[in-house]
C-alpha cells in the first residue's frame, strides 16, 4: 500500500510537472511572436561595430533637418529605438529622458528613432509628448536608420563617435525595473570622463522590429518596379546618363544598382517624410527596395516566362522626344532654329503672339524638348497690354512648366486670356557639345468650357546673393504673410550648383510648421513635388522660406570655392527660390505673384 501511494505522488508529480514545462512552452512561444530574447538577438545580430555608417539625414517632428556629419562638436550621438507598442520599450522612457537630461549637458547628443509600425506618426507624437524628450525625434517610415545601423529589436541603443563610428549597440540596462547593470550610461560616463571606451555590443532584449518578408524573387516582380521608379529617367531618350531598360541594362551594372538602392540614393527623394503626402514621390517603398535587394542577393534570376524588355519599342527611337501624344489644340514651337556652341550656355527667349479671340483654359500641356542638354524651359502667360520685347514679370499672369500636367484635370486648368502673349524661355547647358535644336515644341489642349477651378504660380525670390568663399552654411530667409486662404497644390526649392537644402514653413500664432523640405539639394535632380491633397493655409498665416548654401570645398559641385558667388541666371552663379503652385476657382481676378526680397 506505501508502495503504490508512493507511486501515485511520484505520477502526479510527474504530470503536474510536464504540464508546467508545457504551460511555459507555450507562454514562450506566445511571448517570442513579440519580442526576441537575448539568445535570439545575439543570433540575428551582424556585425555593426567598429563601423562608420553613412551620413544619415534627419527630419525630427520637433527641430530642424540635420545631418549626422553636422553634429560636429559632440562626445557621442546616442541613438535610441521607440515603439510604443511594446511594453518593455515603454518602460525605458523616463530612464532616456534622465539620461538625455543630465549626458546632454557634457556632450552627448540624444536622437530617438521611432520604428513601431502601428499608427507611427500618432504614436510617435505621444511618445514625443509622453516623455518630455528635448532632443530630435524622428519617425523611420522608409526603415533607413535601422537598416544603416542594423538595428534588430525595439529596446537597441546605439553610441556613434562624432565620426559616425559605432562603438555601442545594447540595452539602457539589464531590465528596466530593478537594474544591476547600468549599461548605457556606465558607458556614456566613461567617454564624458575622458576614459579610453572598448566598442561594446550586448543582446538587446525586446519586440522584434518588423521587416518585409520577400519568398524569391525573379525578374518579372522587380521589373515593374524598375519600370515605375526608374526608366522615367534612365530612359535612353532622357536625362539620365544610364540606361536601365532592359534585363541587360540592370544586370551589367548590379554592384552600383545596389549601392545607390541601398543608401538611398536613387530614386533620388530626399523630402522631409513628415511633409506630404506627395502625388510624384520616386522614392522605394520598404517593400520594393527589400524586394530589389533580396533579387540581386539571389543572383539577380531572370524566369523562363519573364519579358526581358521593360517596355514597347514604339515608345523609344530616333526624336521619339518630339512626337506627338495626342491631337494638340495649340503648339508653341521654335521660331528659329537654336544653335549652341560648345561650352556656352544660353537663356533663349521667345514671345510668341496667341491671337485667341477669346479666352482659353489650358486642360492638359506637354513639353517636347531637347533632354540632356536644357537646365529649363517653362512660358510665361502675359497679359493683353504687353507690348514690350523683354521679360518684365509686372506683366506676367502665370508661369507654365513641365510640372503642370501633373496638378491639372477635367476641372482645374490654366487660363490664357485672348490676345495674350507667350513668353517661352529655354535654359541651354551643353556641357561641352554643339547644339542644334529645331524641333523642340509645347503641345497644349484647352478645355471645351471654364473648368471650376485654375492653378497659379507664386514665387519668392531672394534677389541679392553674396556668399563669401568657402562659407559652407550661408542662408537666405523669406517671408510673406498671406490675406486669405490658400490652396497649395505643389511646392519646390530652386538654387544652382551651391545649393544644399531648402525648406518651406507655415507660421501663424500658435505654431510653426515644416510644409516642405529638402536635404540633400542638388540642382541636377531639380523638380517639382505635387501634393496628393491640396494643402490649406490659413488667412493671416505667414510663408516662410530658408535655403540653405555650401560654397566649401567640401561641396562636390563647387567649381570655384575661392570666390565669392553673387546672383545671376547662368549655373556658376547663384539662385535662391521658393515656388508655390497654389488653387483658386476659376472666376477668380488672383494673378501670378512673383515677389522679390531685398
Amino acid at each position: 500500500m506505501k508502495s503504490y501511494k508512493k507511486y501515485l505522488k511520484l505520477s502526479i508529480l510527474v504530470i503536474v510537472t510536464l504540464h508546467t514545462i508545457s504551460c511555459v512552452l507555450s507562454l514562450k512561444k506566445d511571448i517570442t511572436q513579440h519580442t526576441l530574447s537575448a539568445d535570439q538577438t545575439e543570433k540575428q545580430t551582424v556585425q555593426s561595430l567598429d563601423r562608420i555608417i553613412r551620413d544619415l539625414i534627419f527630419f525630427p517632428l520637433n527641430g530642424s533637418q540635420f545631418r549626422l556629419s553636422d553634429l560636429k562638436n559632440v562626445k557621442a550621438i546616442v541613438i535610441a529605438m521607440r515603439d510604443r507598442d511594446c511594453s518593455m520599450t515603454e518602460k525605458y522612457g523616463l530612464q532616456l529622458a534622465q539620461l538625455e537630461e543630465k549626458y546632454s549637458k557634457e556632450g552627448i547628443y540624444f536622437i530617438y528613432n521611432y520604428v513601431g509600425q502601428i499608427k507611427r506618426e500618432e504614436n510617435g507624437e505621444k511618445d514625443l509628448e509622453k516623455f518630455g524628450f528635448k532632443s530630435s525625434y524622428v519617425i523611420d517610415r522608409k526603415q533607413t536608420i535601422i537598416n544603416a545601423l542594423n538595428a534588430n529589436t525595439s529596446g537597441e541603443v546605439f553610441v556613434l563617435t562624432p565620426e559616425r563610428r559605432v562603438i555601442y549597440k545594447g540595452p539602457v540596462d539589464n531590465q528596466p525595473l530593478h537594474p544591476k547593470n547600468h549599461y548605457l550610461s556606465d558607458f556614456l560616463e566613461d567617454i564624458v570622463s575622458g576614459k579610453s571606451v572598448i566598442s561594446k555590443e550586448i543582446p538587446t532584449p525586446g519586440c522584434a522590429i518588423k521587416r518585409p518578408t520577400i519568398k524569391k524573387v525573379f525578374w518579372s516582380d522587380v521589373a515593374p518596379i524598375i519600370l515605375k521608379k526608374c526608366v522615367n529617367c534612365h530612359d535612353p531618350f532622357k536625362e539620365a546618363p544610364i540606361n536601365y531598360s532592359s534585363y541587360e541594362d540592370v544586370v551589367g551594372r548590379l554592384a552600383m544598382f545596389r549601392h545607390v538602392i541601398e543608401n538611398d540614393l536613387m530614386p533620388p527623394w530626399h523630402l522631409d517624410p513628415n511633409t506630404g503626402p506627395w502625388k510624384n514621390d520616386l522614392s522605394l517603398t520598404v517593400k520594393e527596395k527589400a524586394t530589389l535587394l533580396k533579387w540581386i542577393d539571389e543572383g539577380a534570376k531572370a524566369d523562363k516566362n519573364s519579358i526581358k524588355k521593360l517596355y514597347k519599342k514604339e515608345s523609344t527611337g530616333k526624336n521619339s522626344s518630339f512626337k506627338k501624344t495626342s491631337s494638340p489644340d495649340f503648339v508653341i514651337s521654335l521660331p528659329e532654329k537654336v544653335i549652341v556652341s560648345p561650352g556656352k550656355i544660353e537663356y533663349k527667349r521667345f514671345f510668341i503672339k496667341t491671337n485667341f479671340k477669346e479666352d482659353k483654359w489650358i486642360k492638359n500641356v506637354s513639353f517636347k524638348i531637347k533632354q540632356k542638354v536644357i537646365h529649363h524651359s517653362f512660358f510665361l502667360i502675359l497679359d493683353p497690354s504687353f507690348k514690350e520685347r523683354k521679360v518684365n514679370y509686372k506683366y506676367a499672369l502665370n508661369r507654365v512648366t513641365p510640372a503642370f500636367p501633373g496638378m491639372l484635370s477635367n476641372k482645374i486648368g490654366v487660363k490664357i486670356p485672348k490676345g495674350s502673349t507667350l513668353m517661352w524661355e529655354t535654359h541651354y547647358e551643353p556641357l561641352g557639345q554643339k547644339v542644334i535644336d529645331e524641333n523642340s515644341h509645347i503641345q497644349i489642349t484647352f478645355h471645351k468650357k471654364q473648368p471650376k477651378y485654375k492653378i497659379v504660380s507664386f514665387t519668392l525670390v531672394f534677389k541679392k546673393i553674396n556668399i563669401p568663399p568657402y562659407k559652407s552654411d550661408y542662408q537666405t530667409k523669406m517671408s510673406y504673410k498671406i490675406k486669405e486662404d490658400l490652396f497649395v497644390m505643389g511646392m519646390s526649392s530652386h538654387m544652382h550648383l551651391r545649393g544644399k537644402a531648402g525648406s518651406i514653413f507655415i507660421r501663424n500664432s500658435q505654431k510653426k510648421k515644416r510644409v516642405f523640405g529638402i536635404n540633400p539639394w542638388n540642382v541636377k535632380f531639380e523638380k517639382s513635388y505635387l501634393l496628393k491633397k491640396p494643402l490649406r493655409i490659413s488667412k493671416n498665416s505667414t510663408i516662410e522660406c530658408i535655403n540653405y548654401f555650401d560654397n566649401s570645398e567640401n561641396n562636390v559641385w563647387n567649381p570655384f570655392p575661392e570666390k565669392y558667388v553673387t546672383t545671376g541666371d547662368y549655373i556658376e552663379d547663384e539662385m535662391s527660390w521658393c515656388r508655390l503652385i497654389l488653387l483658386y476657382p476659376s472666376s477668380s481676378k488672383v494673378t501670378m505673384k512673383h515677389i522679390r526680397f531685398k
